[in-house]
C-alpha cells in the first residue's frame, strides 16, 4: 500500500502539476507527431522510478511509462471524434492510469518485494516508510487535480453569461483574478487538515461561511443557472476535499 501511495504521488505530480495546459492541447491535436506525449511519457517512468526508491523497480517504472503513453494517446485519438463526452474520458483516462499503477505493484509485490535492495537505496525505503504519504498525497489531490476536476466536470453546465466576456454584466468582473480558483484550493486543503485534526465541527462552519459569502451576492443577479452552477462546483470541491481527507485519515490510523 506505501508503494501505491508513492506512485500515486507520481502520477498526480506527472499528470497534474508538471504537465502545463499547452502540453495536452499539442498533444491531443498532434498526438504521435507531438514531443510532448513522449517527454510526458518519459516524466511518468522517472517519478515512478525516483519514488519507488528501488532500482529494481526499474522494469516496472518502464512499463507504467509505456502503459501512460499508450493510454494518453489512445485518449488523444477518442478524443478526436464528434460528440465525445469529455468527462468521461476524463474518467476512464485516469481509472486506466491508476490501474495500471496498481498491476505494477502487483507484479513488484509477487516478484522483487522478497529479494533483498540495493544499498544505494536502502536508507532511502528507510526513511520513506515513516514519511506520512497518504497525507501528502492528499494535499497534492486537493491543491492541483481536484481543481482540474471540478473545471471538467462542470464544464457542460457553464451559464450562458459565463461563456462569453461581452455578455457578462460589469459587475461580473469586478471580482479579483483566479480568486474563485484559489477560494476553492485553500478550502480542500482547510478541510483536509481539519479532519486530520478531527475537528469535523469546523468543516460544518467553513461549509457554512463560504455558503453565505459565495451565494450571498447571487440573489440580486436573479439568475438561476449562475446560482446552481456555482452550487455545483462548490458541492464537488467540498466532496472531493472530504473523501481526499477520508483516505488520509483511514491511512494514519
Amino acid at each position: 500500500m506505501d508503494l501505491f501511495v508513492r506512485l500515486l504521488i507520481a502520477h498526480l505530480l506527472g499528470d497534474f502539476v508538471l504537465q502545463r495546459e499547452r502540453w495536452v492541447q499539442m498533444r491531443d491535436t498532434q498526438i504521435f507527431r507531438s514531443w510532448h506525449l513522449y517527454i510526458h511519457a518519459l516524466i511518468h517512468g522517472l517519478l515512478a522510478f525516483c519514488l519507488a526508491g528501488d532500482l529494481s523497480f526499474w522494469p516496472f517504472a518502464l512499463f507504467i511509462m509505456l502503459s501512460h503513453f499508450a493510454i494518453d494517446a489512445i485518449k488523444a485519438l477518442i478524443g478526436r471524434r464528434d460528440q465525445v463526452d469529455n468527462r468521461l474520458l476524463f474518467g476512464l483516462d485516469q481509472l486506466g492510469h491508476i490501474v495500471m499503477i496498481a498491476l505494477s505493484v502487483w507484479m513488484y509485490a509477487n516478484t522483487f518485494l522478497s529479494q533483498p535492495v540495493s544499498d544505494i537505496w536502502a536508507s532511502l525505503i528507510v526513511l520513506a516508510d515513516g514519511f506520512p504519504w497518504a497525507i501528502l498525497a492528499a494535499y497534492i489531490f486537493v491543491i492541483w487535480p481536484a481543481a482540474v476536476i471540478v473545471r471538467v466536470f462542470i464544464s457542460p453546465f457553464v451559464p450562458p453569461r459565463l461563456q462569453n466576456d461581452d455578455v457578462i454584466q460589469p459587475d461580473m468582473r469586478t471580482g479579483l483574478p483566479k480568486a474563485g480558483r484559489w477560494i476553492g484550493i485553500l478550502e480542500r486543503v482547510l478541510i483536509v487538515t481539519l479532519m486530520i485534526a478531527n475537528q469535523f465541527g469546523a468543516i460544518g462552519f467553513l461549509i457554512a461561511a463560504k455558503s453565505i459569502f459565495r451565494f450571498g451576492n447571487l440573489k440580486d443577479q436573479k439568475d438561476m443557472r449562475l446560482a446552481e452552477y456555482m452550487l455545483i462546483g462548490t458541492l464537488l470541491s467540498f466532496g472531493l476535499a472530504v473523501a481526499a481527507g477520508i483516505f488520509a485519515t483511514m491511512a494514519i490510523q
